[in-house]
């Protein structure tokens, strides 16, 4: 699951809710995780050492540092 991905509609199922674009990039040293609403845009970059930090904080069963194999597995949950 790394590289990156275009825009696209991210669908959350919810009444009156704005629609919203969503675009990823999932890599070896990181992610970057865009959304807007096409009038403002909020962005999230982590790097691995930050993913890792997060994941022990937030007790996650998947430990990213402990492999690229559980990195991959850890961003497919994102």
């Amino acid at each position: 699951m790394v590289g990156s991905e275009g825009w696209h509609v991210l669908d959350l199922e919810l009444d009156n809710a704005p629609k919203l674009l969503i675009k990823s990039h999932f890599g070896e040293t990181g992610y970057r995780i865009q959304l807007t609403d096409l009038s403002r845009i909020w962005e999230e970059h982590l790097p691995k050492d930050e993913i890792i930090q997060r994941a022990s904080e937030s007790g996650t069963s998947i430990d990213p540092g402990q492999d690229d194999e559980q990195l991959h597995m850890f961003y497919g949950k994102i």
